[in-house]
């Protein structure tokens, strides 16, 4: 007898945006700590009036950053250079594959 299994899937074609408190409870962090992700520039708002949104890129920076901190031991301004850099990568790995894509 086989079980079958479900799998779940998410549609991300709609933009998805998160309030600030939503971002602390999904990430498990107060308010006064993603002030501080914004300040030094680990998240950055897609939307600031009437009141900060973030959407999914910037929920991932924010888990990204959570784990640096505590697997690293960074602090945050460390933390959103390699980010920085992370996307900077990203970046240039879809120029790269562009580019062999057309063999330039």
């Amino acid at each position: 007898m086989t079980k079958d299994k479900g799998m779940i899937v998410a549609d991300y074609t709609e933009i998805t945006v998160f309030t600030l408190e939503e971002m602390g409870d999904i990430c498990h962090l107060s308010i006064d700590v993603l002030h501080d992700f914004i300040q030094y520039d680990v998240i950055h708002p897609v939307q600031s009036e009437p009141q900060p949104r973030f959407d999914l890129v910037q929920l991932r920076r924010a888990q990204t950053a959570l784990r640096l901190q505590r697997d690293l031991e960074i602090n945050l301004a460390a933390a959103a250079l390699v980010l920085d850099l992370l996307d900077e990568i990203d970046e240039l790995r879809t120029r790269m594959a562009l580019m062999e894509k057309h063999h330039l």
